[in-house]
C-alpha cells in the first residue's frame, strides 16, 4: 500500500505509514487489498456467486431452448449415423481414415480377415468390388447381410463395398 502523503510503500494491512506515520483508513486498506491477487480472486468468487449455474438454468426459457437444442442435435445425429456406412472396430484389425482420398485403411497382422460393417438401414445385400492398383475391376462378389465379408490383406488391392447405393473404399495393410 502506498502512503498518499509521502508515497512510501507499506504493508497491505498496515495501520500507519512506516515513514511519516500517516494513519490508513479501512477504505485505503481495502482498496490496496483488492489490487492483490487474493483480493482479485475474492472478487471472482463474489461474481461467481451472483452468476451461478442455478440462476442460468433456473430460467424456463433456457430450459426449453436447451431441450429443443438437444432434440434437434440428437435427431440429426441419429439420422446421420443411421445412414452412415463404415467399417466397425474389430479385434482383428485397426481402422484409419484418409479424408483426402476418402478411403478406410484396415491394418492387420492376418493374411485375410472378416470385416465388420455399420450398414445403412434396410440393407439386405452387400456388393464387394475388388480393384487392382490401376483401378481395374478384378472381381465382384455379392454377400447377403448375414454372410461374413472376408478381405485378403494385400495393399495393392482397393475394395469398393456397396450397400443401398452407398459406396465406401477400403484398403488393407499388413501390420
Amino acid at each position: 500500500m502506498i502512503c498518499r502523503e509521502c508515497k512510501t510503500k507499506n504493508r497491505i494491512k498496515a495501520n500507519f505509514c512506516s515513514h511519516c506515520g500517516h494513519p490508513f483508513t479501512d477504505a485505503e486498506r481495502d482498496a490496496a487489498y483488492a489490487k492483490t491477487i487474493y483480493g482479485r480472486f475474492e472478487k471472482l468468487e463474489d461474481l461467481w456467486k451472483t452468476v451461478s449455474l442455478d440462476k442460468i438454468t433456473g430460467n424456463n426459457i433456457v430450459k426449453i431452448l436447451s431441450l429443443v437444442a438437444v432434440l434437434v442435435l440428437g435427431g440429426y445425429s441419429v439420422l446421420k449415423n443411421g445412414t452412415q456406412f463404415r467399417p466397425l472396430e474389430h479385434e482383428s484389425y485397426e481402422i484409419q481414415y484418409n479424408k483426402s482420398v476418402n478411403e478406410y485403411y484396415l491394418i492387420s497382422e492376418l493374411d485375410n480377415f472378416d470385416v465388420s460393417l455399420y450398414l445403412p438401414r434396410q440393407t439386405e445385400e452387400i456388393t464387394v468390388h475388388q480393384l487392382n492398383e490401376m483401378n481395374e475391376l478384378m472381381e465382384t462378389q455379392t454377400y447377403m447381410i448375414e454372410e461374413a465379408i472376408n478381405l485378403v490383406n494385400q495393399s495393392e488391392v482397393l475394395y469398393q463395398i456397396e450397400a443401398q447405393g452407398k459406396i465406401i473404399q477400403i484398403r488393407t495393410f499388413k501390420k
